[in-house]
């Protein structure tokens, strides 16, 4: 999800779609996340912005980052692709939906360079629910970690060296405490280094 026109410039860049709040659409950008939150009077509802985690926070009605009001607006996807929302009844917030099979030809990084998130593209995994584009979410172990949807990229350091392992599990360790936990596979005796990650490794 390609987000443009926020007044608030570090809501704007490239979301990846992670685990549904409210029983609806929502996106998450480091530590912004995009949501729709129904209201219990009518079918319609908002989109919105906001910085908390609302997993660990508790759910409730938060729009730092603004909202889209709208009677039409029931979190259907389409309401977000290629289309642009009055935010406030002050300005309009613009979106583009990204298709989930990403290439390095269609990342937005290509396509919006300007505002790109940083992320990864993991392929050739046996697991095929591993592969495809991460972007990069709140740091564990002080290190960097990427998302997506419930699958989770990520840096361990050994605690005996200056080295460690990049791991892939599918659990979110901010929800049930922080632990070794590689579901998805690891590579050993690395540094934790960005540039690692574009290469290939024995997993």
């Amino acid at each position: 999800m390609i987000v443009t026109g926020n007044e608030d410039e570090s809501y704007n860049g490239q979301y990846v779609r992670a685990n549904d709040w409210n029983d609806s659409p929502h996106f998450i950008m480091g530590d912004k996340h995009l949501f729709y939150y129904p209201h219990d009077w009518s079918n319609g509802g908002w989109w919105q912005f906001d910085d908390i985690d609302q997993e660990i926070e508790g759910f409730g009605d938060f729009y730092a980052g603004g909202y889209g009001f709208g009677e039409d607006l029931v979190g259907d996807l389409s309401e977000i692709n290629d289309d642009c929302i009055d935010f406030g009844y002050e300005y309009m917030i613009c979106f583009a939906l990204v298709s989930e099979e990403l290439t390095e030809e269609t990342v937005a990084a290509e396509l919006y360079p300007s505002i790109a998130a940083e992320y990864v593209i993991v392929s050739e995994h046996v697991e095929e629910s591993y592969n495809g584009q991460y972007v990069r979410a709140n740091d564990w172990y002080d290190h960097p970690h990427f998302v997506m949807n419930d699958k989770h990229l990520f840096f361990l350091p050994n605690e005996y060296s200056g080295a460690g392992y990049w791991q892939l599990d599918d659990s979110d360790q901010e929800l049930i405490g922080f632990s070794d936990l590689y579901n998805g596979g690891y590579t050993y005796w690395v540094d934790g280094e960005l540039s690692e990650l574009n290469e290939c490794y024995d997993w």
